[in-house]
């Protein structure tokens, strides 16, 4: 269990090949949910951050700050995790400094024209003064109050060790909404009834299509080149684009592409960002999620795809082919925002 010796001697410490360590209707619903007397106890809600975790520890990794961005980018890809702890050497010791992400790699490295084969982590890493934490003894709603409330990606987790007479906080390692929707579908399905009965429609409903900026689709299309992506991405602050190719006047979707499958589809492939066009890495085959897909629906689907936000008809519609879909009726839904509306239906029913 890497949370042991978390803190050690850096000459006790193995060093693996790519140089990381493994550091062992909503008022209806509240009404139908409020006579279960199980549901105070929801498996999901109520569950501590250790549970969710608890098949994390010999998974987790941590850097050293003179680890290369593509190093780490190979790291993460192989352990298919999203956000890792950065650590620093200090008098033989390690020292937590911050958190990189998947986010970091894109808008801190390829978007600024950085090298990954050179550029450190030090210089890629959100810094530890700036990373949200969370105890190991908080629960998962807990954690969805500081991701929305913050709008964050990702959390770091601590523990307290104690140390002679005194209690030190340690990091036990990073907590993201992809966690989250991993975690629930290790629950009983029997135990999923708010998420059976809450529908995209809800949660549109929840998030509020007439908000201004709230719904902006942004895309690009197929022809343009990866690099230009990448910085309309840092642009806008967004980390998904709709793929599009054109057909008369109107655009046809082709795909999505995201900061995932760019670290992963181009980065570590080799390829250059300049030459290389949307449409040679891009997620094809998008699923066609309507008003009426299930939350548990819908946190399946982010789970298989592995990526924190989706295009999403809001318009009723008959129509199971993306591609036969205009972007005017998409509107993109993170795993935040589901998680967020889920999190209200639950707090009206506690309430009610």
């Amino acid at each position: 269990m890497w949370k042991q010796t978390i803190i050690p001697c850096i000459d006790k410490l193995r060093f693996c090949r790519s140089s990381y360590v493994r550091l062992s209707r909503p008022h209806r619903l509240a009404k139908s949910l409020a006579t279960d007397a199980s549901w105070k106890e929801d498996p999901f809600w109520t569950a501590s951050v250790r549970k969710v975790l608890e098949k994390h520890p010999e998974t987790q990794y941590a850097y050293l700050d003179s680890t290369t961005v593509l190093d780490c980018a190979r790291g993460l890809v192989k352990d298919d995790l999203s956000s890792v702890l950065v650590f620093e050497k200090v008098q033989e010791k390690l020292r937590w400094i911050g958190i990189v992400s998947e986010r970091d790699i894109v808008r801190k490295v390829a978007a600024q024209g950085l090298p990954v084969e050179k550029t450190h982590l030090k210089v890629a890493c959100t810094p530890r003064d700036r990373v949200e934490t969370i105890t190991i003894d908080k629960t998962v709603q807990d954690v969805v109050d500081i991701l929305v409330s913050k709008d964050i990606q990702n959390i770091a987790v601590l523990y307290q060790k104690k140390h002679g007479d005194a209690f030190r906080e340690d990091c036990y390692g990073v907590l993201t909404s992809k966690d989250l929707s991993n975690f629930f579908l290790r629950i009983p399905e029997n135990s999923r009834s708010l998420f059976d009965q809450q529908t995209v429609k809800d949660v549109l409903e929840s998030k509020g299509l007439d908000k201004s900026g709230d719904n902006t689709v942004y895309q690009i299309h197929q022809s343009v080149s990866v690099d230009e992506a990448i910085q309309k991405m840092d642009d806008h602050k967004v980390g998904t684009l709709l793929v599009t190719e054109s057909e008369t006047n109107r655009h046809s979707i082709v795909g999505l592409l995201t900061e995932r499958n760019y670290i992963r589809q181009c980065m570590l492939q080799g390829k250059n960002g300049r030459e290389t066009l949307a449409k040679d890495i891009m997620i094809r085959d998008l699923p066609c999620i309507r008003l009426n897909t299930t939350i548990s629906q819908l946190l399946t689907i982010f789970h298989k795809l592995g990526e924190r936000s989706l295009p999403v008809v809001y318009q009723e519609t008959a129509v199971e082919d993306m591609s036969k879909i205009q972007p005017d009726q998409l509107v993109f839904v993170s795993l935040k925002e589901v998680l967020s509306h889920c999190l209200m239906v639950r707090s009206s029913t506690m309430s009610s």
